[in-house]
């Protein structure tokens, strides 16, 4: 097992992975250590600090810039169920910019009855912003959850705000796809 850990404009980010591919993001917090507490790289043995290759970190420093980035990095996902690979795979074809609801994620894996699922799905995701679960949320509007342990509907604001989405208003100014 890797992990890089790096500064964006936001703050420290970490990444874990795999020979197999990126299994973890952890988003940007104000100091390094507490990245480092986020991946337990403190457990000796487990971690080796590693660059992650290619032009990840570039990417994920431009998205924090606000910039349009494409993400094509590959992924471990073998810890996750079928189920969940299923919702984040729906996710990742939402565009920057738009936002879906949990009722529309359902919809697109084939089981309209699932957006408590869903909604659990989201809150497992590994890699926010490379799957990007900040962009579903209620059909009414509000963010809903969020996989990111502090401040939730803030931090899936803060993401939205850099792809130029904004939902502080109770009447959003977007169409909210259900």
């Amino acid at each position: 097992m890797y992990y890089s850990i790096f500064r964006t404009k936001a703050g420290w980010v970490g990444l874990e992975y795999s020979e197999a591919g990126l299994r973890r993001l952890v988003l940007p917090v104000a100091k390094q250590d507490n990245v480092k507490k986020q991946l337990l790289v403190a457990k000796e043995g487990r971690f080796v600090n590693r660059d992650y290759p290619g032009d990840l970190i570039y990417k994920i420093k431009s998205y924090f810039d606000g910039k349009p980035v494409h993400f094509d990095c590959q992924l471990d996902l073998s810890s996750a169920t079928a189920f969940q690979r299923s919702v984040w795979k729906a996710i990742m074809n939402i565009p920057r910019g738009q936002v879906r609801s949990y009722r529309w994620v359902a919809s697109q894996i084939g089981n309209d009855n699932a957006s408590r699922a869903v909604g659990q799905a989201l809150a497992r995701n590994p890699l926010p912003v490379i799957i990007p679960c900040h962009r579903v949320i209620y059909h009414s509007g509000k963010t809903g959850g969020f996989s990111a342990k502090s401040s939730v509907a803030d931090i899936k604001r803060v993401l939205l705000r850099l792809e130029g989405v904004d939902i502080m208003g109770a009447n959003p100014a977007f169409p909210v796809v259900t």
